[in-house]
């Protein structure tokens, strides 16, 4: 809600994101039930998923989460003006990341590619801004 009433008005969202958006955090945390779901008979077998699922590593991970939908923090939208490689390439290589993650890692692509967003957004702006200042 906060984020919701934080960003919904701002005009500088019209080509990029501030901070998280929604979806892309709604699908971050629906990985969890639909991963437990298809690795269930492994469940009590795995240390790892009793990692994962423990509130140890969730409790942290929500907060985490949480400052990101409202950190001013640019991401990049996937939201294409024109289709060439040259306006395009940061969109068309996470597409293609993402693919590539999706086919090996089945469900658990998801968090991953929620993640490479967010690294690449940081990582595009901390490059923006240092062209900018040339």
């Amino acid at each position: 809600m906060f984020r919701l009433a934080k960003f919904n008005i701002d005009i500088r969202q019209s080509d990029s994101f501030i901070g998280l958006n929604t979806p892309a955090n709604t699908i971050f945390f629906t990985t969890f039930p639909l991963a437990l779901t298809l690795n269930f008979e492994n469940y009590f077998e795995s240390k790892w998923l009793h990692f994962i699922y423990s509130p140890e590593f969730v409790t942290p991970l929500i907060g985490v989460m949480s400052l990101l939908l409202i950190a001013e923090i640019p991401m990049f939208s996937l939201k294409f003006k024109n289709f060439n490689w040259k306006n395009n390439k940061l969109r068309y290589s996470f597409l293609l990341t993402s693919l590539i993650l999706i086919v090996t890692l089945l469900v658990w692509s998801i968090p991953i590619i929620v993640f490479l967003y967010v690294i690449l957004s940081i990582i595009e702006n901390n490059f923006n801004s240092k062209q900018n200042e040339i």
